[in-house]
């Protein structure tokens, strides 16, 4: 899940009152926040993955303040008169990349600026959300910008790189030069990160005022003469670019509840785009209806008005009583916020657990496994008293291992698998062992290895297109291996399971010919026993021979009489 370090000073000059780790993990405990560590002034945090609003200190001091004070610090955002329309124009060639902005401006309250600690907090929040919400900026990113420098309105464009002069925001502090947009793009550290986000050709992404003064190169970068901004600000320019309206909408919402929090206010920036019906303004407050009885069959007990009025204005949202249902207006740093379900778990959170009494179970039982987990585990046991150590390998396997043990178009292939390692779904646990295998071919043998595991076959006929089995596979490597050893396990485990099996020759995938077995069980085939082929052991550079048994336990289970 998400984590983030936080400053728990911070934390506490906004909440205006300090507390104790425990204090706090007592609080938190009830919430979405888990305090990981808590050591001098950090605070390690872990969220869930809708409160990305929790990842800064504006979000504890917020989730505190209404939990403990029963009132939200940051109030709901209303846009504040501005004696200067603020516009922005998105050029449609911006489309082929990301073609969706949002702009709103914030204003300091009275004769306060932007303060040392206010602006530490908007960079790692911004950076946080840059990582999580914005797919490490592929879909979305952020600026923030001083205004006072600045000619309104905005231009957001495509311009020729060889055009561009830009001076980049110094990384370490150290003033940076101006220079051109080629030299930028092939040479600085950021470019060559994340300049291929905002590049096509030989043209890239801008973000300029009337005057001409360039702010950024989105997504990239901010220029250090007009966009870097610095304490002592009256009013910061917030913008985000991307390729997803909600995403590009959301990420502005995140980045108001800092200034928010401490009393800032906000005024619109007026689109003009292709695209400016889509996703919202991040200002524009979002309306959730509910009713009493929704609440009731949700959390377990009534809910009387005036306690889910209380529990919601706690946690920053207005709420409009009315019959037969009420209306929710939610702050745009809660885009998780949905529906009746989410504002009955932010009053559950509110009210707390202890306050919803316990029902009695109707259940004189406790819960305990299934049989067929039971039957498994019984297996288990069998094969570790014989010396067969446990595995665990993951369902996935090479292109080489499926063309070993059968065709390609036998098993099921992975779309864009992380790895060539993990590019298609096992058929049979063979590879899987026999690369545990290979893995420890340094160490002496014998070895015995077990592993009871998912299979998945292929079958068109199933809704999913596959079908997922248990099967058992057990492999001996060492000097005595060879067919009759695998035959004599199998016929243990059968002598186990407590039914009598028919053997047949066969020939299967990576299996010397001659030396390999099916097990038939009223017909159906359950079993096979092999020796492997010295080719493929060759190939996984295991220096003994290797004998195999698997068996398929949920056919085995069905064909014993169970469901």
């Amino acid at each position: 899940m998400p984590q983030a370090n936080l400053s728990m000073s911070s934390v506490s000059r906004l909440m205006g009152t300090a507390l104790s780790p425990a204090e706090l993990e007592e609080i938190l405990f009830r919430t979405k926040v888990e305090p990981v560590e808590v050591k001098d002034d950090e605070l390690r945090v872990e969220v869930t993955h809708d409160r990305l609003d929790l990842l800064c200190e504006s979000g504890i001091a917020n989730l505190l303040h209404g939990l403990q004070r029963g009132k939200s610090l940051a109030p709901l955002p209303e846009p504040s008169p501005v004696r200067t329309p603020v516009e922005v124009r998105v050029d449609p060639a911006t489309d082929p990349l990301r073609s969706h902005l949002r702009m709103v401006v914030a204003h300091a309250p009275g004769t306060s600026t932007l303060d040392v600690d206010l602006l530490s907090e908007l960079i790692r929040f911004q950076e946080v959300l840059h990582t999580s919400l914005g797919f490490d900026r592929r879909e979305g990113s952020l600026g923030i910008y001083p205004m006072k420098d600045l000619e309104p309105p905005f231009v957001y464009t495509m311009e020729r790189i060889a055009d561009i002069r830009f001076t980049p925001l110094p990384l370490d502090g150290t003033p940076s030069r101006e220079v051109g947009g080629k030299e930028f793009f092939e040479g600085h550290p950021m470019a060559l990160k994340y300049g291929g986000l905002g590049r096509q050709g030989e043209s890239a992404l801008t973000l300029r005022d009337h005057a001409g003064h360039l702010l950024s190169l989105p997504p990239t970068l901010n220029s250090a003469r007009h966009g870097q901004v610095e304490p002592g600000e009256s009013e910061i320019l917030i913008e985000s670019t991307g390729r997803n309206p909600r995403t590009v909408r959301d990420m502005v919402g995140y980045l108001l509840l800092p200034f928010a929090a401490r009393g800032w206010t906000f005024s619109t920036v007026a689109l003009h785009s292709p695209h400016e019906a889509e996703g919202g303004s991040p200002l524009e407050l979002r309306r959730v209806e509910y009713s009493p009885a929704a609440l009731e069959a949700l959390l377990g007990r009534p809910v009387p008005t005036e306690v889910a009025t209380k529990a919601l204005a706690s946690f920053g949202m207005k709420v409009h009583s009315g019959t037969p249902r009420s209306t929710a207006l939610v702050p745009p740093w809660r885009p998780d916020i949905l529906g009746e379900v989410d504002l009955a778990e932010e009053i559950m959170i509110h009210e707390g657990l202890s306050s919803f009494s316990a029902e009695e179970n109707s259940h004189a039982t406790r819960g305990r496994r299934l049989p067929f987990s039971r039957y498994c585990d019984r297996l288990t046991e069998v094969l570790l008293g014989m010396g067969y150590q446990e595995v665990h390998t993951p369902v996935l396997i090479s292109e080489r291992a499926a063309l070993e043990f059968g065709l390609p178009e036998s098993y099921l292939r992975i779309s864009n698998p992380v790895s060539e390692d993990l590019g298609f779904v096992r058929t049979t646990l063979l590879p899987s062992l026999l690369g545990v295998l290979a893995a420890n071919a340094d160490f002496g043998y014998p070895q015995h290895i077990q592993e009871i595991a998912e299979v998945v076959v292929p079958d068109k006929a199933s809704e999913i297109g596959s079908n997922t089995f248990l099967h058992l596979g057990a492999v001996y490597a060492g000097e005595g291996a060879g067919f009759a050893t695998g035959m004599a396990l199998a016929e243990r485990l059968l002598r186990v399971i407590g039914m009598p099996g028919i053997k047949e020759p066969c020939e299967l995938p990576g299996a010397i010919r001659g030396r390999s077995a099916r097990i038939r069980l009223v017909g159906e085939p359950v079993a096979v026993v092999g020796e492997i082929h010295p080719e493929v052991l060759a190939a996984h550079k295991i220096p003994a021979p290797v004998c195999w048994v698997e068996f398929d336990l949920s056919l085995i289970w069905r064909l014993s009489g169970h469901t």
